[in-house]
């Protein structure tokens, strides 16, 4: 059957397990494979997952949008729109502790459930910035309808079926799903790597023949 939405990907693992004492469980299903889902494709950077964020901040403190996954890019855009870098928790203590600052940012790291910014300009002024990020997938009990469902509802078959299989301890078919998963995520990953590079202008060729 056709999987378009969240309703017929329940139908749909039903056929595959064809056990009606597991109807109630397998909406949890779905909610674990999304959980794994969502560190697996940040991780693989699939583009579909990066959105962006405008805002402004007074402090060194920015709050992370509620479906935070990973950062990609953060801009601070009261005069350059360049990028600044992220760098561990580690790294800005020893930066913090030097003492020595030309009054630049340069850095960010994640401190809880925020972005906080090393050297933070001062003055109490509003501060422009842009965010872009990884962020979670919709959950499809909620949306119904996702990007994700919308571009590979395979995966989000297999995904839940392997749930189902680890749940109900079917060693048999764990590597089997475990299988078209990582063929899934690594093609999804391929597509999204060759779309973020760079493309180079594009220059006619002339055909010969002989």
């Amino acid at each position: 059957m056709q999987v378009t939405n969240y309703t017929t990907l329940i139908d749909a693992l039903a056929q595959y397990l064809n056990r009606r004492d597991l109807t109630s469980q397998i909406p949890a299903f779905v909610v674990q494979a999304e959980a794994k889902l969502n560190r697996e494709l940040a991780t693989a950077r699939v583009r579909e997952m990066m959105t962006l964020v405008d805002g402004t901040t007074t402090t060194e403190f920015i709050p992370l949008p509620a479906d935070f996954i990973t950062p990609y890019t953060l801009e601070l855009r009261q005069t350059s729109r360049e990028p600044i870098e992220f760098i561990t928790e580690e790294r800005a203590r020893e930066i913090r502790s030097s003492g020595n600052s030309d009054g630049r940012t340069r850095w960010f790291t994640i401190f809880g459930s925020n972005i906080e910014l090393i050297q933070p300009p001062t003055g109490g002024n509003s501060l422009p910035y842009r965010l872009r990020y990884f962020q979670r997938i919709p959950a499809l009990a909620t949306a119904d309808v996702n990007w994700l469902i919308t571009k590979s509802p395979d995966l989000y078959v297999v995904s839940s079926a392997l749930e189902a299989s680890l749940y109900l301890k079917n060693d048999e078919r764990i590597p089997t799903w475990n299988a078209f998963r990582s063929q899934i995520i690594e093609a999804m990953r391929l597509e999204s790597e060759q779309s973020l590079k760079p493309q180079g202008a594009l220059f006619a060729t002339r055909r010969t023949f002989g």
